[in-house]
């Protein structure tokens, strides 16, 4: 038998627990469930932890906490951006790295609150630093794969792995970082890939979404987009509202507006770059996983201008993905809840207008997915097929909401280049 959480919305505290008499002291926490990576300063007067700005499910700040007491402090308030991870360099400074749009890059952060780019010019996924100053991490971009790279107190980071280097043989495509207005004037920024060589032919395009949507497109290497390059396709990546690297009023705007002023942001970067990148307006397709999914779902409910749609771990109807999802706390801070607003869920669900598609849908799932469970897009398969559209659903036994088995995963992209390539090709 599996047990129920308290609350249906969990939160968490701080106790202090003392190994010596086994008691417990309350420290102050955050007041909602969205906060974490909690460290212990060196001289053990402080902690520090990642916090949601204003409760929310992204654009997160560094607090510290005093042990003996006393009000917790922002250290990254002026900064206005999303801080991924943090590690003490000393009791009075930690080093942190920070999402900034595209880029991810590491600060130094005092603890009087003043935070500044640390020196290295690299994108860094995951960090430590050495009592005597060094940082090792992982470095990685667009282009290049993951390596371990080790920069001294003189901040030249120095690569020290090679386990990537069969990927030198490959051409990976970096990307054209651009921003547009979208149709309310908010700046949007986007990263196209081109095939190498794509000189001024026309292109088709695949639109891919990011999950979240507090999540973003960030300057590393991705499988799924280079894959649809190497087939010959342009790929969209926009960090549409609602994606974190852009301060917390960016992260809020779409709030109760899923699929409202976020998916016209992906129509307005569409129309640039049909009018500025020599892109076929007759050969766009979309794609995204989770949220991305939900959006692809979406997209296709509202427009026939997409050729072909895949969408992974998608919501169709976000009112039973409220009830049988693992944890609905993301959703309640996003939507409200369904017994609350039955009107938001009902209006933001691909499902209430899956009489108007017309494009050839691959749906995959997961079926040990607890995240976005597969009765969503068990619905979205029954919709479709009730209204003769291209469809097809694939089950993957023993994944969850991120496929772990590298076989799956082989199969997952073989599928999804070949159905683009079946209903819109990327050679004409």
């Amino acid at each position: 038998t599996q047990s129920l959480p308290e609350k249906e919305i969990s939160d968490q505290k701080l106790v202090l627990y003392s190994i010596k008499d086994s008691s417990i002291t309350n420290i102050p926490s955050p007041g909602h469930p969205f906060w974490g990576h909690v460290l212990v300063s060196p001289d053990g007067n402080n902690i520090a932890y990642n916090s949601g700005r204003n409760g929310a499910p992204g654009g997160y700040d560094i607090w510290i906490q005093p042990l003996n007491g006393g009000p917790a402090k922002n250290l990254t308030d002026e900064l206005n951006r999303d801080v991924i991870d943090a590690k003490y360099l000393n009791s009075d400074k930690l080093l942190a790295l920070v999402q900034t749009g595209f880029k991810l890059r590491l600060y130094s952060v005092s603890d009087k609150g003043k935070a500044k780019e640390y020196g290295i010019d690299k994108n860094v996924s995951n960090f430590d630093v050495s009592k005597n100053g060094s940082v090792i991490f992982a470095g990685m971009a667009s282009d290049a794969m993951p390596e371990i790279w080790l920069a001294g107190t003189d901040k030249r980071p120095v690569q020290i792995s090679h386990f990537n280097k069969a990927f030198d043989s490959i051409r990976l495509v970096k990307p054209q970082y651009f921003t547009y207005k979208s149709f309310d004037s908010l700046k949007v920024e986007g990263a196209l890939h081109k095939p190498v060589n794509a000189g001024s032919k026309s292109l088709a395009l695949v639109v891919v979404i990011h999950g979240g949507p507090t999540g973003a497109f960030r300057d590393i290497y991705s499988p799924w987009v280079q894959l649809f390059v190497q087939k010959g396709y342009a790929v969209f990546c926009p960090n549409i509202r609602g994606s974190t690297g852009y301060g917390i009023d960016y992260i809020t705007s779409n709030r109760n507006d899923w699929g409202g002023n976020d998916f016209k942001d992906i129509m307005a970067g569409i129309d640039y770059l049909v009018a500025n990148e020599h892109i076929d307006p007759d050969r766009i397709g979309i794609s995204g996983w989770s949220y991305g999914g939900f959006m692809a779902e979406w997209a296709i409910t509202q427009t026939t201008r997409f050729k072909a749609a895949m969408t992974g771990a998608g919501m169709a109807d976000l009112a039973s993905e409220f009830g049988t999802e693992d944890n609905a706390a993301y959703d309640n801070w996003s939507l409200g809840s369904p017994y609350e607003h039955p009107d938001v869920f009902y209006k933001h669900s691909p499902i209430t207008y899956i009489k108007n598609v017309k494009t050839p849908t691959l749906i995959i799932q997961g079926e040990e997915d607890d995240t976005d469970p597969k009765g969503q897009s068990q619905q979205l398969y029954r919709g479709l097929r009730f209204y003769n559209v291209p469809t097809e659903l694939v089950l993957y036994p023993r994944e969850p909401h991120g496929f772990k088995e590298i076989k799956h995963g082989i199969d997952f992209y073989t599928r999804m280049l070949a159905w683009f390539e079946k209903y819109m090709p990327a050679d004409k």
